[in-house]
């Protein structure tokens, strides 16, 4: 994600036991140079999003409240984040489909 020259990377989302957790990198391309910082967060704890939002504002050079809206807006997409696997899971069968196919199967003249 990139909002207003500030490049977000996020990593290894992870969903459970009331946390949120995930890899945050921040990249600054400074003339010639990249420069980094990177944070592993629970966005759902307070001192964690703190941590990381001073670390990104030393980075960026930014206004602490700019900061906060662009976590904020990591944080809203890592919620409606789902795994390929997680949405595939989705698309499968239910039990009730799956009871309504075998008996129609076992009707005689369908196998």
């Amino acid at each position: 994600m990139t909002i207003k020259g500030r490049k977000y990377e996020v990593r290894g989302l992870s969903k459970h036991n009331g946390k949120l957790k995930a890899t945050v990198k921040g990249i600054l391309y400074d003339k010639s140079k990249k420069r980094l910082h990177v944070d592993t967060v629970d966005f759902y704890s307070a001192r964690s999003k703190n941590f990381l939002i001073k670390g990104l504002c030393d980075l960026f050079g930014a206004d602490e409240s700019a900061i906060v809206q662009d976590v904020e807006r990591l944080l809203e997409l890592a919620e409606d984040y789902q795994r390929p696997e997680q949405i595939q899971d989705k698309e499968q069968m239910t039990t009730q489909d799956k009871k309504a196919a075998l008996s129609f199967l076992k009707k005689p003249g369908h196998v």
